[in-house]
């Protein structure tokens, strides 16, 4: 099943932007991963769970695909709330087929784009990786129970541009910058790295 080509393109670029990367950044989360069992559960926690969570999503999504990991990847919020048009408009501006209310990265791999909130059911079988992408959510939830371990990678809200012209460059912005960091995780977290 291969990858959509424009996504490919958005790796190799990817690829280029993180070659600079300090080799110690993200070190911990990347520790942590790489002694992660099989099939972890990543979550990608926000408040909403309508932005910033859903680019993670998604672009964890398709990054354990290429890099042929096995975590089995969400996202979540703390607050219910609707999933913001201007995300998944730019999610498909990034290379993403919307059909059906799932977004897929490659023919048969996608997943259902809506939000969630955050409710573990009973015992998780396998350890749960929280990552939390905004300051609110680590001030509301200092504790996750059920998270065997959690990471503070916060971004800024591109909500703050919605109704103002620049809002679509914003949210391509913060996309571009949570799928930059994730992809450089990812990376280093695959037994083929390409990277240093």
């Amino acid at each position: 099943m291969s990858i959509y080509p424009k996504l490919l393109k958005q790796i190799e670029q990817l690829e280029k932007e993180v070659a600079d990367y300090p080799v110690d950044r993200f070190a911990s989360i990347i520790a942590a991963l790489r002694a992660a069992p099989k099939n972890s559960q990543l979550y990608f926690v926000c408040r909403h769970n309508s932005r910033r969570s859903q680019f993670a999503e998604f672009w964890a999504h398709l990054f354990n695909h290429y890099f042929g990991l096995n975590f089995q990847i969400y996202s979540a919020g703390t607050v219910a709330g609707p999933l913001a048009p201007q995300t998944t408009a730019c999610l498909q501006q990034l290379g993403f087929s919307l059909v059906g209310g799932y977004l897929y990265w490659a023919e048969n791999q996608g997943s259902q784009l809506k939000t969630k909130l955050w409710a573990i059911e009973g015992q998780s079988e396998q350890p749960i990786y929280a990552f939390m992408l905004c300051s609110e959510v680590e001030a509301d939830c200092p504790y996750l129970p059920e998270a065997y371990q959690r990471f503070s990678l916060p971004y800024e809200d591109p909500s703050k541009m919605d109704g103002r012209a620049q809002a679509a460059f914003v949210y391509r912005q913060r996309a571009q910058e949570i799928g930059r960091d994730l992809f450089y995780i990812f990376s280093k977290c695959s037994q083929n790295e390409i990277l240093r």
